[in-house]
């Protein structure tokens, strides 16, 4: 059942013996394997672990692994025009790893590590 939802994401309440819970960390909506923007084009895609998003105009946004209504390990995420943005890592939704990030030109902008969500350096 979703309690709350805007635009970067939901929060979720999960049914469970005993009544339902809130999870200790925001849950991004679960797609239901596709979604649609009002207009018409796909939003979302999931098939198996792998969650897409699309930009308005057609072409991929993000893309990485969703599991049990989370981000979990490796995304890539693109400029609407196609051309590499950012890739990253999750840990429960969470910021966990390097982030790298790209100019539209193709080079590294900046790198960034993560622990659990906090930045511990910047390069």
């Amino acid at each position: 059942m979703i309690l709350w939802r805007g635009t970067r994401g939901a929060i979720f309440l999960f049914e469970q013996p005993g009544g339902f819970s809130l999870p200790s960390r925001k849950c991004y909506p679960n797609p239901m394997k596709e979604s649609y923007f009002k207009n018409g084009p796909k939003a979302t895609s999931q098939k198996g672990d792998r969650l897409t998003y699309f930009y308005k105009s057609g072409p991929i946004k993000a893309q990485g692994k969703f599991v049990d209504g989370m981000m979990q390990g490796k995304w890539v995420f693109n400029h609407e025009d196609g051309s590499l943005w950012q890739i990253g890592h999750f840990k429960d939704n969470l910021k966990h790893g390097e982030w790298i990030r790209y100019g539209k030109n193709g080079k590294v902008e900046y790198r960034e590590r993560f622990v659990l969500g906090k930045i511990v350096k910047k390069k």
